[in-house]
């Protein structure tokens, strides 16, 4: 109300249903619901922190998740999703640059002044995704995160992260 009164407005946009709507994550509960691996983060960190597809050991986590050994061979019992849901959903990370270009390009094509993002459960990587190319798009724009992973040892690992990435960018 107080915003509104200084004739400031905004306007919400859930990149994470949007995301889910076209990416046909909302059909398979099954696969997110992989939570201790982290897949949408690891399904976004490429686009945010120019990772590998699905970041770090990737092909482990699929075999994990598919219950293939060290040896390739299968052990059904070890199986935590069906083989066909891993094969369906190992292209989905391929979706998210598009998709977050698309997404910051449509922000940035309104006159917002500030963008921020919230972060709470593995939406870390997709907010930092979408605010750098907003940025990149908008240099005047101030973009903000916040949110349950911006408090705590969860925003000194994110600024860290994003240091990280920084100092990479300038050495090349």
């Amino acid at each position: 109300a107080s915003a509104r009164e200084a004739g400031v407005s905004g306007q919400v946009l859930y990149a994470n249903l949007l995301w889910a709507s076209q990416s046909g994550c909302e059909r398979d509960e099954l696969f997110l619901s992989q939570g201790e691996v982290l897949l949408g983060e690891r399904a976004f960190a490429r686009a945010a922190f120019g990772a590998d597809p699905w970041g770090r050991n990737a092909d482990q986590m699929f075999a994990e998740l598919s219950g293939t050994d060290s040896t390739g061979k299968r052990g059904l019992e070890a199986a935590r999703l069906p083989p066909e849901t891993v094969a369906t959903h190992a292209d989905i990370e391929q979706q998210v640059i598009p998709f977050a270009d698309a997404v910051a390009a449509a922000i940035a094509a309104r006159d917002y002044k500030i963008v921020g993002a919230t972060t709470s459960v593995e939406q870390t990587a997709s907010s930092i995704a979408f605010l750098q190319r907003v940025k990149a798009l908008r240099a005047d724009v101030t973009t903000i995160l916040g949110g349950a992973n911006c408090d705590g040892p969860m925003a000194d690992e994110v600024a860290a992260l994003l240091r990280e990435k920084q100092r990479k960018a300038v050495q090349i």
